[in-house]
């Protein structure tokens, strides 16, 4: 579903070719397998992402910027972070070096200029989860049943009742651990929603 809904998406953009990923994959369907649909997704967008900065519209090429603009406060710290752990495999930050673990200002320009592909990749996934999101609130607040069921909302289809969802083998975050959210892989930042 989710392989699907990004070709669709970056298809009808123009970053990605319709046949970019095969149309049938040795995924499952009734369960989640994190690790391999993640190799997957991270495989489009990285496609993607090197389509939209070598063809992508001006319109689009301004509300990538517009977007990095409005998030200043976060976006390159996150992005650089990011990328720095994509370095090194996902290894723990607190082992990345005492001057990048310090946030050292030398250190951190070196990183940035060496790993700006990486940065600006992760900017990239950044500003289109927040678009994808803005989208998927638009379209739950319009209908909210069809969201969540899978089906046409009670109030467009003018039936009472609903039936009970159920949700077989469900992934959920892969960053919650026994119900808490596991912050080993986060650094401490002052900027980025969620740390702290």
């Amino acid at each position: 579903l989710a392989c699907a809904g990004l070709c669709a998406m970056y298809a009808g953009g123009g970053w990605l070719d319709e046949g970019a990923v095969p149309s049938e994959t040795d995924l499952p369907v009734r369960r989640l397998d994190f690790a391999r649909s993640n190799a997957l997704r991270t495989s489009l967008l990285h496609r993607a992402a090197d389509a939209f900065f070598a063809r992508g519209t001006q319109e689009d090429q301004a509300a990538y910027q517009t977007f990095g603009a409005a998030n200043a406060g976060w976006l390159d710290d996150f992005a650089l972070f990011m990328a720095l752990r994509d370095a090194r495999e996902g290894a723990e930050w607190s082992g990345w070096g005492a001057d990048l673990v310090r946030r050292e200002p030398s250190a951190m320009s070196r990183a940035a200029q060496s790993l700006a592909p990486g940065v600006r990749y992760h900017r990239f996934v950044q500003w289109q989860f927040f678009e994808q999101w803005a989208r998927l609130r638009k379209r739950a607040a319009a209908d909210p049943d069809r969201l969540l069921h899978g089906r046409q909302g009670r109030r467009a289809q003018g039936q009472s009742g609903a039936a009970g969802a159920h949700h077989e083998g469900g992934g959920g975050d892969p960053g919650r651990k026994h119900g808490r959210r596991d912050r080993r892989s986060q650094p401490p930042s002052r900027h980025h929603p969620g740390h702290g």
